[in-house]
């Protein structure tokens, strides 16, 4: 009955909050010796603006609530931390945004320093 009664902002705050655990963790880029893998940060705010487009703010490069990007050796199926910079961050964050969240309207936005290293 909850269900029902429930109006549209909270059912697009659902929504956006059960699309992002869904999209938590994948792959963002394959290659021929390894792949590109993230990891969503469990610290995120997440708001509505006036025309009702889901915004989930994440961490800057290097924050506590970052998103984390990992390669995945093929051969030995290691994990290996993905140093990037901020701009190569940012290029990052903008095509995971780009290919798994605009599907379904939800965009990913940080505030980037460029003092950080």
């Amino acid at each position: 009955m909850d269900i029902l009664l429930e109006d549209d902002k909270e059912k697009l705050i659902k929504k956006a909050k059960t699309i992002y655990r869904g999209l938590k963790r994948g792959v963002i880029h394959k290659g021929q010796f390894g792949k590109i893998v993230y990891e969503l940060p469990d610290d995120y705010d997440l708001q509505l603006d006036i025309n009702d487009d889901a915004f989930i703010k994440l961490g800057d490069n290097k924050s506590d609530n970052a998103v984390i990007f990992y390669f995945v050796d093929n051969t030995s199926g290691e994990y290996k931390p993905y140093e990037l910079t901020n701009y190569e961050y940012k290029l990052y964050v903008k095509q995971l945004e780009d290919c798994k969240f605009k599907p379904f309207d939800i965009i990913l936005w940080f505030e980037h320093h460029e003092d950080i290293k």
